[in-house]
């Protein structure tokens, strides 16, 4: 992380109520509202806008209020897709590739914040 680095968490959870897998999935997604696969899989997915300071100590976060968030590919290892949020401050609009990252997956011990 650097001084003043902005970051847009974007976090799909997936959950059954039988206990079986819930994998990630390609798809259109509304914020905040849970939709169900035909596999019986409930997924909601949020978005939260992150500032950091001159330290990297973080600044007030804003939730996304509205939007979608389109995921179009999904692999053991990366997640491509595109958003169109809106914040309290405006509407923002892009696409991302990123790591695949699982919630279970253990943090890191120290930060990376660079000074």
């Amino acid at each position: 992380m650097l001084p003043y680095e902005r970051w847009l968490l974007i976090v799909q959870t997936a959950w059954r109520s039988d206990r079986q897998p819930a994998p990630f999935a390609t798809g259109s997604y509304q914020i905040g509202i849970t939709a169900t696969g035909a596999d019986g899989t409930l997924r909601i997915v949020t978005a939260v806008y992150k500032p950091h300071g001159p330290q990297c100590a973080e600044r007030a976060e804003q939730e996304a209020a509205n939007g979608t968030v389109t995921y179009t590919t999904v692999t053991d290892t990366t997640v491509e897709g595109s958003y169109d949020l809106e914040f309290r401050s405006g509407r923002v609009q892009g696409s991302f590739t990123a790591p695949m990252c699982l919630l279970c997956a253990p943090r890191p011990t120290s930060p990376s914040c660079l000074d």
